[in-house]
Formats: structure tokens, C-alpha cells, sequence
């Protein structure tokens, strides 16, 4: 169990990283090729809205899963 709950802790944490450096990657080449219209930066705000979402969710379930692991010790 205790593997298990390791391997889902890393997995949601490389997830979030790469969510998040995919994200800035995509915002980063659309503002440069389209400019800073009032419409992509409203994109970029929703998008860094739901990318810290994703965050906080990713941080809610690995407290969790950690508290479960010490908990077994």
C-alpha cells in the first residue's frame, strides 16, 4: 500500500509540473506570435486560474496520501 500511495504522490506531482510548463510554454509562444490583445490576456489569467486550481488540488490529495503513509508507520 505504502508503494502504491508513493507512486501515486509522484505521479500527480511530475503531472502538475508538466501541466504547468506545457501551459506557460503555449501562453508564452501565443502572446509572442498574436500579441498582448485584451483577449489573450484574458486567456492567460483564466489559464493561470485553473492551472493553480490543478495546484491546489494536486497539494490537497498528496497531503492526504502522506498523512495516510506516516499514519501505517
Amino acid at each position: 500500500m505504502d508503494t502504491l500511495l508513493s507512486l501515486l504522490i509522484g505521479l500527480m506531482q511530475r503531472k502538475l509540473k508538466f501541466v504547468a510548463i506545457l501551459g506557460m510554454l503555449f501562453i508564452g509562444v501565443m502572446l509572442t506570435m498574436q500579441g498582448f490583445t485584451t483577449q489573450n490576456i484574458i486567456f492567460t489569467v483564466i489559464f493561470v486560474v485553473i492551472v493553480g486550481l490543478f495546484a491546489i488540488l494536486v497539494w490537497f490529495w498528496t497531503a492526504i496520501f502522506r498523512s495516510l503513509m506516516t499514519k501505517r508507520r
